[in-house]
């Protein structure tokens, strides 16, 4: 008996271990290579370090899903390419855009001054020019002792390719900031959010060998709608709270956006040192900024092998903090957890710390990710570089949990240093976060009296909807799906999708065009009044087209017509009671036999 009774507890202990994973582990992953189905479409033949730029772009195509943008390196032209990618909910690819000279939007002459350092960094910077669809910068910090660096804003468009773009350097587009050669300005960008308050997103980026020995730099811009620059500020080793940056220190190597740590109204950011000296050589360290809205430093928090209570060792060239990543609150804590990479680590395996912040910018507690260790199972080969680079994808399969990806840019699966890259799909706490609402209607364009379906899409788990539907025979719904909402005029409508919970609400809206099977465009509620109505001697139908023989034939509530009006022109008709009896008549205001528009007539009694 005590025996079934131990194997029982056993059983019961293994059953729960998935439950009672450590926040931070790796719950499962999927590997993406160049050979993956979704690169249909692309060349690939000499694609090398696939991966080796990652970046969460927003969702793009308004699927539901995050998209990502990511880099590679095509060796037979000699230069470095960016691939839009629009993911499933599973991580697969579900179809990618290339980004290069005269592709993806880009002119034929599209040549960036050093095509070595293009797109070797990319950050999402929102929707900078207020079209609906986000848009990116792309760093390009050159390679040459003749080029200091320089970034590029793409503003683009929902299938992913650039509608137009601005190019920010030394003298250009409103940057009178001096940069000089080898300053490698552009080595990392990041969207900062709105800084200085003035309802547009700024950056944050890295020239990591500014200011003579390597010792890097972050400029802070102040952005304009169009991409250009409104004002800007510098931080490295002369700023207040950073005289301790160290030579070769390269500050500025990755920079990650952290939101509000703590909670002083104005967001935060994590700055890495990916070859600080501190505890050892080239090891490398992390700089929590706390900003103040004109970019300056209100307080500094350094996490290294021996700072920020960080309880893990590191290696001495191992290059902790190559890149980082924020995870949201992977933890449940109300503060934001951040992901950092040591690419060196394990002999060039690589490793990514998830680190469990406090709101003062030191470490709670850490789990560490590589092979076979922190539950991810890849097998991982010295020289794979794993953790090149990071993002977070958010809430990527709908458990409530943020996702992130890694590469490992030099892996052999699909060739020697093709490169790959990984979504590892997290153990957490389930987070509520703001929604980001979407849907999906089952059709744009229906004749009139059809009707529409509405299916929500949204992510981070909102807990209400509120739906309107312009023109609709239902004006309003509540339900997270609504059917069967029909149209009976012509017209072009917008339907609104409010998605909300606790933590705050979201919007999304789409357009649906109603035709009559003649196709000629109709008036909609909006385009037509009946004023008096009721009415009891005249009224008038007014309408804001000029209308040109044009009929209105007035019907009882048996369907006979009792009233007609021909040949009628101009936006105003006049309508005369001449003996129609007191009650409820129909119209119907027709042009060319088409029906534009019906509706409800009401006469009362004389006075």
């Amino acid at each position: 008996m005590n025996k079934i009774k131990g194997i029982f507890l056993i059983i019961f202990l293994l059953s729960g271990l998935e439950i009672l994973a450590q926040d931070g582990t790796v719950k499962s992953f999927l590997k993406i290579t160049k050979n993956n189905t979704g690169f249909s479409g692309i060349d690939m033949t000499n694609i090398k370090f696939l991966g080796s730029t990652l970046a969460n772009i927003g969702d793009i195509d308004k699927d539901g899903n995050s998209d990502i943008a990511t880099m590679c390196y095509n060796s037979s032209k000699g230069r470095r390419l960016i691939l839009i990618c629009f993911l499933n909910s599973d991580g697969s690819i579900k179809s990618a855009v290339e980004i290069s000279e005269g592709k993806g939007g880009l002119p034929t002459n599209f040549t960036p001054n050093s095509i070595e350092g293009f797109g070797q960094s990319i950050s999402s910077i929102g929707d900078l020019d207020k079209d609906g669809v986000n848009d990116i910068v792309v760093g390009n910090h050159g390679l040459s002792n003749k080029f200091g660096g320089e970034i590029y804003i793409f503003f683009l468009k929902s299938d992913g390719t650039v509608k137009q773009y601005s190019r920010i350097a030394e003298g250009i587009s409103g940057f009178k900031g001096q940069i000089n050669s080898e300053d490698d300005f552009g080595r990392s960008v990041c969207m900062i959010g709105d800084l200085d308050k003035d309802g547009v997103n700024d950056i944050a980026v890295g020239a990591v060998e500014d200011k003579g020995g390597l010792t890097g730099s972050v400029w802070i811009l102040f952005l304009k709608t169009d991409g250009t620059v409104k004002s800007y500020k510098k931080l490295n080793s002369t700023s207040p709270l950073l005289s301790s940056l160290q030579i070769d220190g390269r500050f500025g190597q990755a920079i990650a956006l952290l939101g509000d740590l703590n909670k002083d109204g104005v967001n935060d950011i994590l700055v890495s040192l990916g070859n600080g000296n501190e505890g050892g050589t080239g090891r490398g360290s992390l700089r929590i900024l706390f900003l103040n809205n004109d970019g300056t430093i209100k307080s500094v928090s350094k996490i290294s092998s021996t700072s920020g209570n960080f309880s893990d060792s590191l290696q001495n060239y191992g290059q902790f903090g190559w890149a980082v990543c924020s995870l949201e609150d992977l933890d449940g804590d109300s503060v934001t957890d951040i992901s950092v990479s040591a690419i060196s680590y394990n002999k060039s395996c690589g490793a990514i710390w998830n680190i469990f912040l406090k709101s003062n910018g030191t470490c709670k507690s850490i789990q560490k990710i590589t092979t076979d260790t922190g539950g991810f199972k890849a097998v991982l080969k010295p020289g794979d570089v794993f953790g090149t680079s990071l993002t977070s994808v958010g809430d990527l399969n709908g458990d409530g949990i943020t996702d992130m990806i890694s590469d490992a840019s030099s892996d052999g699966e699909a060739g020697t240093n093709a490169g790959a890259f990984y979504i590892l799909f997290l153990n957490g706490q389930t987070q509520f976060i703001t929604p980001v609402a979407s849907f999906i209607q089952s059709k744009d364009t229906i004749k009139i009296n059809e009707c529409v379906n509405f299916t929500d899409h949204s992510s981070n788990f909102p807990t209400s909807w509120k739906w309107a539907f312009q023109g609709g025979n239902s004006s309003s719904s509540t339900l997270q799906n609504p059917s069967n909402i029909c149209f009976s005029a012509a017209g072009k409508y917008t339907m609104t999708l409010i998605a909300t919970n606790t933590k705050g609400s979201d919007t999304a809206t789409k357009t649906l065009v109603v035709k009559n099977p003649a196709g000629l465009h109709g008036l909609n509620s909006s385009s037509f009044t009946i004023n008096p109505n009721p009415f009891s001697s005249y009224t008038n139908l007014i309408t804001d087209i000029y209308l040109k023989d044009a009929t209105l034939n007035i019907y009882n509530t048996n369907g006979q017509l009792v009233k007609q009006i021909e040949k009628i022109s101009g936006q105003t008709i006049l309508l005369k009671r001449e003996g129609l009896p007191d009650g409820l008549y129909y119209f119907k205001l027709l042009q060319e036999k088409n029906n534009l528009i019906t509706g409800k007539l009401i006469i009362t009694e004389n006075n």
